[in-house]
């Protein structure tokens, strides 16, 4: 799949999970899941991602709108439709109703619980996608992907790779680190490229929109070739999140007891 994709933004809804880096959570939003104005019209592009600014199988959405959503995205087949929930149980009640075109993803930031969302476990998540991708052979026919997006990456420890391996994803997206924050977990890009490149042994992997072969090298990214490669800051101000400036002296730290790994 290409990695470029455009927004459709048809559901009005506060996304429920309150990740701490996310700069939607700074904009007001219904209260409750409604469909916007003009909701109707998808964008002439091949690859459509869908709510990109909520979370539209979050619990707190009734079947009935999203059903009308994918319903008006199936009557565009042709198109690519990209979906993404930290609530992966709830793709398998829609599997009769996607479009025969989809790539259903769920989003991580790292294998170590930071305690900056309310989401459920990583874990759950991930052994729920692991169950999705066996459905999908079953019930489902027509082009579909299950993919993961690292997107902001964390630091990590060495389990992270065969934590995703577990799911079996088809696809691992990994998006820019955030910089430019007083200690915010952002690992060294070199180490981003390391785990992009083991990730490589068993699934198809893109980094910054670009796909990653086991001949990327660190100098293939400009930026973060000139001075000290660990330290990029990421141009989009949005990302510096005030839950993240944190005091002089405070640092952020993860949960005293890490996620439970297998």
């Amino acid at each position: 799949m290409s990695t470029k994709t455009e927004n459709w933004k048809p559901l009005d809804f506060h996304c429920p999970y309150e990740c701490t880096y996310c700069p939607e959570c700074e904009v007001e939003y219904s209260k409750t899941p409604r469909l916007r104005k003009g909701w109707m019209y998808i964008p002439h592009y091949h690859a459509i991602w869908v709510c990109p600014d909520t979370d539209l199988f979050s619990d707190e959405v009734p079947s009935s709108l999203i059903e009308s959503i994918l319903k008006r995205a199936s009557q565009y087949p042709s198109k690519g439709y990209v979906f993404s929930t930290r609530n992966v149980k709830r793709y398998s009640e829609f599997l009769d109703k996607f479009p025969p075109w989809v790539y259903l993803s769920t989003t991580v930031v790292s294998d170590i619980d930071y305690g900056c969302s309310k989401a459920p476990p990583l874990m759950v998540r991930l052994e729920e996608l692991k169950e999705l991708k066996y459905a999908l052979g079953i019930k489902r026919h027509g082009r579909f992907e299950t993919c993961i997006a690292i997107k902001p990456i964390m630091k990590f420890t060495d389990k992270f790779v065969d934590i995703i391996r577990h799911a079996m994803p088809d696809q691992v997206s990994i998006g820019k680190e955030i910089m430019g924050i007083k200690d915010f977990p952002t690992p060294p890009f070199r180490e981003v490229l390391t785990l992009a490149k083991k990730l490589l042994a068993f699934t198809e992997v893109n980094m910054h929109s670009y796909h990653i072969s086991k001949d990327t090298r660190l100098k293939d990214w400009p930026d973060r070739s000139k001075g000290p490669p660990d330290r990029f800051e990421v141009k989009d101000r949005r990302y510096l999140h005030a839950a993240y400036q944190v005091p002089e002296g405070e640092h952020i730290k993860p949960k005293k007891n890490p996620i439970k790994q297998e």
